[in-house]
This record gives structure tokens, sequence and C-alpha cells, in this order.
């Protein structure tokens, strides 16, 4: 199969699925492969092929099949490997109340010494994710404006 064509956070042509020192590693969220109603995929770029689309609609049905469900409250925190465990939110639309609003704040955490080893082709994207020259210090603890997405600028 050939390699997936990524539309953001930067046009990239690689593999999903990685068996990489023994590891099972997978990166890909479905938006950059395909596009939103919110984030459309670049017409410049061609589709996925129907081979490309079977496999991403094989890889969501066998994760729906084993997913956990964690019904998240105010104050929650949740950790989670992107390498080894894939993840979604549902829909959510703010309400007036503050009790009716979602603001989810991403902190990105890596443990040098205990940090998988990581495949070629996705070494350039977590150096920048964490290179501290590169990486911005500001944590949005106030909501941002609506459309505004960070994975647009950093991969999952």
């Amino acid at each position: 199969m050939p390699p997936f064509l990524f539309d953001s956070p930067r046009f990239q042509c690689r593999p999903v699925l990685f068996n990489h020192n023994g590891r099972l590693i997978i990166n890909f969220g479905r938006t950059p492969l395909v596009g939103s109603a919110s984030h459309p995929r670049s017409s410049q770029l061609p589709g996925l092929s129907l081979r490309q689309m079977e496999a991403l609609d094989a890889v969501e049905e066998l994760a729906k099949s084993f997913q956990l469900e964690i019904v998240t409250q105010a104050g929650d925190i949740h950790f989670i490997n992107n390498l080894a465990i894939l993840h979604r939110r549902e829909g959510f639309r703010n309400g007036t109340s503050s009790g009716e609003k979602r603001h989810l704040v991403r902190m990105r955490l890596r443990d040098d010494e205990l940090a998988w080893a990581l495949p070629e082709e996705l070494q350039e994207e977590w150096s920048s994710a964490f290179d501290d020259a590169k990486t911005s210090k500001v944590w949005h603890l106030e909501p941002m404006p609506d459309g505004y997405f960070p994975l647009r600028s950093q991969a999952n």
C-alpha cells in the first residue's frame, strides 16, 4: 500500500502504522488524511485510494470494538500514550452557562529514559513538538477563539 498523504500540520507522505523495535506504533488522525467540514483537505493533494480508505475504516471499526468510554468531569486529567492508544472525543456544543462549556488543555509530556524509540518517519514531528527552542510556552488556560485548531501547527 502506498504511504498516506497527510495535509496537516504540514504536507507529508508516510505510513500510519509502524512495527518498530518490537512495538506496534500507530500515529494518525483522520482529519489530516481526509479533511472535514471545518478543516477541509487541500484540493492540491490527491485523495486517498479506495484501499487506503478501507484500511482507515478497518482501523476505526477495530478501535470501536475495543473502546473504553471515560465519563470526563470538570478537573479530570487523562494521560494517553499517543503512540499506543487511539483516542477521540465526542462532539460537543458549548451552551450559555459556565457548566455547559468545555475547555481542553493539551499537555505534551515525555520521559527521555522511558520514551519509545521512534521510527525515522516520526522523528522530525516529535522533535519539533518537544524542542524547547520551537515550542510555544503559552498554555491556553482560557478558551481559544472558535475555529482555533492547534493540530494545524503541531502533529499528534
